[in-house]
């Protein structure tokens, strides 16, 4: 009479074990391949950004749109309590993605990077609704919060951009403010502390989101993921206060810069002068 073979205890702990190490192995291939997945849907979004951006120029005499611009309270079709329109809102039409500024603190479509956790920070705000942020150096601020000289400036045009394969047009934000100078130089406008501290450190912070890195959007069209440097900042955003008062960021000396000056040969910088 045949009888079945059992499996012996050492031969089970073989399998097991390899077993393990096969799950070893192919554990980390599997997170990467999902974080190269989040961070294709993130250059995904920016892409339908940029076409949005496009039509809004095409539409408004090849003028960038501003990072937000004052308008009187009740006058805003999103909120009657709303004393500003944000450039989603001014490009959103052409996206036609459901912005909502009402609703920053959810996911909103294509303006929610999907590894928005990866760099989120209760202390600095949860806003997955402003996971990128404009490039204000093509296009200043409005509001009344913010300083009088940045209101003063004039918004660029196309034919203002001298370089735009190279000239960033949107960045990868933390989600406190909607746009940022691109500035890690560290030396900021006095008077206006915070918000000329949170608009750049709100870009620096997230600069690392994809694997130490983050997809900018540039101004001929491409979107393009480049590395920041490492660290990108020391120090911890502070509990008291601002946020922003704890950290120091680290000046890029590539591939993305603040100032094309510091380096005409740079991939990408956020100041064409």
């Amino acid at each position: 009479m045949n009888r079945s073979r059992a499996f012996t205890v050492i031969e089970l702990l073989v399998v097991i074990a390899i077993i393990a190490v096969l799950a070893a192995i192919m554990f980390p291939v599997f997170a990467q391949a999902r974080a190269q997945a989040r961070k294709t849907a993130c250059t995904s979004n920016f892409k339908q950004i940029v076409l949005g951006v496009t039509l809004y120029i095409n539409d408004n005499d090849e003028t960038y749109p501003r990072a937000n611009y004052a308008v009187p309270l009740g006058s805003n079709p999103l909120g009657a309590d709303l004393d500003r329109v944000q450039w989603y809102q001014a490009v959103d039409p052409y996206c036609k993605s459901g912005y909502n500024p009402v609703g920053i603190d959810q996911r909103i479509d294509i303006w929610t990077c999907p590894d928005y956790d990866i760099t989120a920070d209760d202390r600095f705000g949860y806003n997955p609704g402003y996971s990128y942020v404009w490039n204000a150096n093509l296009g200043a601020a409005q509001a009344s919060d913010t300083p009088p000289d940045w209101q003063a400036q004039s918004v660029k045009t196309l034919a203002d951009v001298q370089f735009p394969t190279n000239q960033v047009l949107a960045a990868e934000g933390e989600g406190r403010r909607v746009y940022t100078y691109g500035d890690d130089t560290g030396n900021y406008e006095q008077g206006y502390d915070d918000i000329a501290k949170d608009v750049n450190i709100d870009y620096v912070l997230a600069r690392v989101r994809h694997n130490g890195g983050s997809n900018f959007a540039l101004a001929d069209g491409h979107v393009k993921y480049f590395h920041a440097p490492k660290p990108s900042y020391t120090g911890t955003l502070s509990s008291t206060g601002n946020p922003s008062n704890g950290i120091t960021p680290t000046q890029s000396s590539g591939p993305v810069l603040y100032r094309r000056s510091s380096n005409p040969n740079s991939s990408a910088w956020f100041l064409e002068h």
